[in-house]
């Protein structure tokens, strides 16, 4: 008879929640950061934020990129959720194709921890204008246990 190993939807919460801190509803320290299209994303490799390359070079951009508002990560039955607010970057020129999400609560990219990213699908070009990022109206990020 064959067996069968499930996680409960808390454990992905808890997780989540032990990994970024005890509460992360309105963490002030997620940052979202730029990639251009030279960056390869390596979900087993790129593990904190100095494992990135390629941020995204511009008099309009902050290195490090912006601050996340409105961040929450919750359970509605086996679903995990990551979210928060539309992130604006203002005024912004340059090409980037990729926005990271990370746990910046350290200061060191070495221990900020990499969440999420979100691949556009081709190089982005504004020209000295705001660009907004509007999550999924089901989250940045979801997790499933079976």
């Amino acid at each position: 008879m064959p067996v069968t190993a499930l996680l409960f939807g808390n454990a992905f919460l808890s997780a989540a929640k032990n990994a970024l801190g005890a509460s992360l509803d309105g963490h002030a320290d997620v940052k979202a950061s730029l990639h251009t299209n030279t960056w390869v994303p390596d979900q087993d490799a790129d593990i904190n934020f100095d494992n990135l390359s390629d941020e995204l070079v511009d008099a309009s951009y902050s290195a490090g990129g912006v601050a996340c508002t409105g961040v929450t990560v919750s359970r509605v039955n086996k679903v995990v959720t990551l979210n928060c607010d539309p992130i604006v970057f203002n005024n912004l020129s340059g090409t980037f194709r990729y926005m990271v999400l990370r746990d910046a609560t350290t200061g060191v990219a070495a221990t900020e921890p990499v969440l999420a990213y979100i691949n556009f699908g081709a190089d982005v070009v504004p020209a000295a204008q705001d660009v907004t990022v509007t999550p999924h109206a089901s989250g940045v990020a979801t997790f499933t246990a079976a």
